[in-house]
């Protein structure tokens, strides 16, 4: 996902003010500061490793963006053991992508305004990775797996498996495998 400094501190912006909206979310270190604080750190390691590997850097601008990528790279490793979530840095990850609780493994792309109850894995089977669209939520245990594609605004139950492809929008899935109810 390339973006440029202006559009990485909108999207920076924007998900402060999503996790940090209650006062006492940062007063008393709750888990979704630290969320934050891992989600900050993919995005800045994210764009610092694209850069680096820009053709338009020269010498000692790529020196300096391979070394604010292994930077953020080791403090989102650091945070995301602390966490518990684990975001791989071939993720496109839209904007306000909300976690609520520790457990997530994220692999894909995934849109805009996503939600993740806790304990979700969106994953790649071999060499095919999920796509989810806009607005899809995940209850608490789904997983996400293969080549499928979750259209926008699909709710996706608890502890559910979804291995084939949801096309129809605004739907409900639940079950292992996932079933439209």
């Amino acid at each position: 996902m390339t973006m440029d400094k202006t559009e990485l501190r909108q999207i920076l912006a924007e998900e402060k003010a999503l996790y940090l909206s209650d006062p006492n979310i940062k007063k008393f270190r709750h888990i979704r500061y630290y969320i934050w604080k891992y989600l900050l750190f993919f995005r800045k390691a994210q764009f610092y490793y694209a850069e680096c590997r820009s053709k338009n850097a020269g010498r000692l601008g790529r020196r300096l963006y391979k070394f604010l990528y292994r930077r953020f790279n080791k403090k989102r490793n650091l945070l995301g053991l602390k966490t518990g979530v684990e975001i791989g840095l071939g993720t496109r990850l839209g904007k306000n992508c909300n976690i609520w609780h520790s457990g997530v493994v994220l692999n894909g792309e995934i849109g805009d305004n996503c939600i993740f109850h806790g304990s979700n894995i969106v994953g790649e089977n071999k060499t095919k990775t999920p796509v989810l669209g806009n607005n899809v939520e995940l209850g608490v245990g789904a997983v996400v797996i293969g080549g499928v594609y979750v259209a926008d605004g699909c709710v996706i139950g608890a502890k559910a498996l979804v291995n084939k492809s949801v096309e129809e929008k605004g739907c409900r899935v639940a079950g292992v495998p996932a079933r439209k109810f």
